[in-house]
């Protein structure tokens, strides 16, 4: 492993210490996609934008919150499962088997607006979605994505 993944590491196993007494049920680094539709915030515009990232995602009884390790927009998820824009958070799968949150922008921050699909490849992206849909349903309420309903 070299320098950077160790770092990168560290950096996850850190923010997981932070967040340690919410209870962490995943903390992964992971590499992907951000694409900005329509979007903006204080320093950044974007009619249409791709790039790529490095990203922490953390999961805790109380929270998710999805960190680019370098970007301008370096939080864009980081809210309770209990909140409003968290209810409205897209989590799938992709067929190439990517963890794939898409939301709008103003959901979690006041300062930004547009449309933003995160796309993480994480080799444990279906354990990763059905932990986060099972925090979210236990927190409002919801069932998780393909549970049964009567």
């Amino acid at each position: 492993m070299g320098f950077l993944a160790r770092s990168r590491h560290r950096a996850a196993d850190a923010l997981a210490a932070a967040h340690a007494a919410e209870g962490v049920r995943y903390a992964g680094v992971c590499g992907g996609w951000m694409t900005l539709s329509g979007f903006s915030a204080p320093g950044v515009r974007s009619s249409w934008a791709r790039r790529s990232m490095r990203w922490t995602l953390l999961l805790t009884d109380e929270r998710i919150r999805l960190h680019a390790l370098s970007n301008r927009y370096p939080d864009p998820i980081d809210a309770a499962w209990d909140d409003a824009g968290t209810a409205r958070l897209e989590i799938s799968v992709d067929p190439r088997g990517r963890l794939r949150l898409a939301f709008r922008a103003e959901a979690f921050r006041l300062d930004c607006a547009g449309s933003v699909v995160a796309e993480l490849r994480l080799p444990d992206a279906a354990d990763a979605a059905a932990i986060a849909e099972g925090l979210r349903g236990r927190r409002t309420g919801r069932p998780p994505a393909g549970a049964p309903t009567r």
